[in-house]
């Protein structure tokens, strides 16, 4: 897919409409053939009968990583009650 200079893509239901995947979830990798300023998010979300509700996911890149021997990262206001639920997604 080529995304020219200032240009925006979006891409609806992606793992669908791009791999004809349903009823499956992951990490999304993207890569550019060059250093490239490329911003990327993206959304998951329940359809509901008032709408939607979800949660916004930032891209990150390989120097936001962490690995084995590396320094400890800090899940902030994380909680599992009737309220409220978290999700954390860890790729390897």
């Amino acid at each position: 897919m080529t995304i020219n200079p200032g240009e925006v893509k979006k891409l609806d239901n992606l793992l669908s409409s791009l791999f004809g995947m349903t009823n499956v979830g992951g990490a999304m990798h993207v890569t550019t053939t060059a250093a490239t300023p490329l911003v990327i998010t993206g959304r998951t979300f329940n359809q509901t009968s008032n709408g939607t509700f979800g949660q916004f996911i930032p891209a990150v890149t390989a120097a936001d990583a962490v690995g084995k021997t590396d320094r400890a990262l800090q899940i902030l206001q994380a909680e599992d009650s009737v309220r409220y639920r978290t999700n954390v997604g860890i790729a390897e």
